[in-house]
């Protein structure tokens, strides 16, 4: 019964599929290869025991909770609460703010500062610094220390 429960959770089922086919009996010497059959049995019993059956089961768990958040509605699993907060959070995903980016006012340098951190090219800058980094890091070469 237990070889079976192993075999249900396809755990280990080979090793019990080789000493069926190996087997003369019950209280005899095995040899090799006396039943070479029966591993159609066991590649069956797997396919159609624990696959298909674990999927007809998983099918249905997930048909009937569909069926049950159709007919409770689509937010039964959310509190009071949680559900406001969804809505607030759909309310501002459609309003789009934008992030304003302030220039400095006050020293020349900041003012160029932030102009180059805008600039189109300091993000392939950094992009490559990161790339020439990585292969920096990625090289090995002989006798290098530890």
């Amino acid at each position: 019964m237990t070889q079976m429960v192993v075999m249900s959770q396809v755990v280990n089922w080979a090793p019990i599929m080789h000493k069926v086919i190996h087997s003369n009996g019950p209280d005899k010497v095995s040899s090799y290869k006396v039943a070479p059959g029966l591993s159609g049995f066991f590649i069956a019993f797997v396919i159609f025991g624990a696959f298909f059956i674990t999927n007809l089961f998983v099918g249905v768990v997930i048909s009937a909770y569909n069926r049950e958040s159709e007919r409770l509605g689509k937010d039964f699993l959310l509190t009071d609460k949680q559900k406001k907060w969804r809505e607030t959070k759909v309310l501002v995903l459609k309003m789009r703010p934008k992030v304003a980016m302030i220039k400095p006012a006050k020293s020349k340098f900041r003012q160029w500062c932030y102009q180059q951190a805008i600039h189109k090219n300091f993000e392939y800058g950094i992009l490559i610094s990161i790339i020439l980094n990585t292969i920096v890091l990625a090289i090995k070469w002989p006798n290098m220390t530890p």
